[in-house]
């Protein structure tokens, strides 16, 4: 690979369209893009989905490359989902998966629901769920989070997400666990601002990072970050922050696996940094992948920005090749990469 297509593995957008020839393709083939993420307006029908997911990797073949693209959605459960009932079964929150296992101590309907995830994921061409979210949600006025999470109690997220992660990937779908460190104690929801969280250590490493460590030893193949700023640990929202993703998340937890944003577009990171400035923070922090929901011109200069840092020496090229190699380990284990 060249410098271009390094950086272009490296970074999943979101696209308008639904049919062939939609926009994707030519950012596709420009960008050299690693991946894409299905919103709802994408995703109208089983047929509909299936002919257009084709189209897209059929697209990537023809540039002549050796890898296919990751193909991801927010299918959480409960209404977190971006496929309605029409193409993939209707399941409880996780908050009520997490209220009922902690009267009956049952993790089977969480297994179901992700062996039954896996099985239209699979048979759509999707390969990566943005899920679980592994959040421990403390703080009464977390409406970004909520139902989302499996719950108030650190042991029952760690319990159900790892068992989420661990049926989901079985069946041969990508895992992400998210967001790191964790964005439960807030009231500020990250699309809409930048939430900072006044917390002792002791209590982020004995309530928020447990689940997080649960997911990594579950084998989750992703973890995404959360456009939060712990100020005990630093004054930089985590997405940007080195000392958590490369020396916490990578040094202390041990993860080996791919480190994903969430949606740079989000006005924690948008209304902060310049589009530049956050995609090449992100990358020295650690990230392996860019995620740009929306906005082609934003998502065109992201990866410019991060191109011209990588070309300048600002982004060593020891930084880039770690994050391609992982991006291409995970793209091999799950088939996406010819030998």
């Amino acid at each position: 690979m060249d410098l271009r297509q390094k950086i272009g593995q490296m970074f999943m957008i979101g696209f308008t369209g639904t049919e062939p020839g939609c926009i994707a393709e030519e950012l596709i083939t420009e960008m050299h893009l690693g991946g894409v993420i299905l919103f709802r307006p994408n995703c109208q029908s089983t047929e509909q989905l299936k002919t257009l997911l084709k189209s897209l990797q059929d697209c990537t073949a023809s540039n002549g490359r050796t890898d296919r693209l990751l193909v991801s959605i927010d299918q959480e459960g409960g209404p977190w989902i971006i496929l309605g009932a029409h193409i993939c079964p209707a399941f409880p929150t996780n908050w009520e998966h997490g209220q009922s296992f902690r009267h009956t101590g049952d993790v089977e309907p969480v297994r179901r629901q992700a062996k039954a995830t896996a099985k239209v994921h699979r048979d759509l061409g999707i390969n990566m769920n943005l899920a679980p979210v592994v959040d421990v949600v403390t703080h009464s006025g977390n409406e970004v989070i909520s139902t989302r999470a499996f719950g108030d109690n650190t042991e029952t997220v760690s319990k159900l997400g790892a068992e989420y992660i661990n049926v989901l990937q079985d069946a041969g779908v990508i895992a992400t666990a998210k967001h790191f460190p964790g964005h439960g104690p807030t009231d500020i929801d990250s699309h809409k601002a930048l939430p900072t969280v006044h917390m002792e250590r002791s209590e982020i490493d004995g309530v928020h990072l447990p689940p997080f460590i649960a997911a990594i030893k579950a084998g989750t193949d992703a973890v995404m970050t959360a456009h939060m700023v712990y100020s005990s640990v630093s004054d930089t929202p985590a997405t940007l922050c080195k000392t958590w993703l490369t020396d916490e998340l990578r040094g202390n937890l041990g993860f080996e696996g791919v480190i994903i944003t969430d949606d740079m577009n989000m006005l924690a990171i948008a209304d902060n940094f310049t589009r530049a400035e956050a995609a090449v923070a992100a990358v020295n922090a650690g990230v392996d992948i860019v995620l740009v929901c929306s906005n082609p011109q934003i998502q065109r200069e992201m990866c410019a920005a991060v191109l011209s840092a990588a070309e300048s020496g600002a982004i060593s090229a020891a930084r880039i090749d770690e994050s391609v190699g992982r991006i291409l380990a995970m793209k091999k284990k799950y088939g996406l990469l010819d030998s």
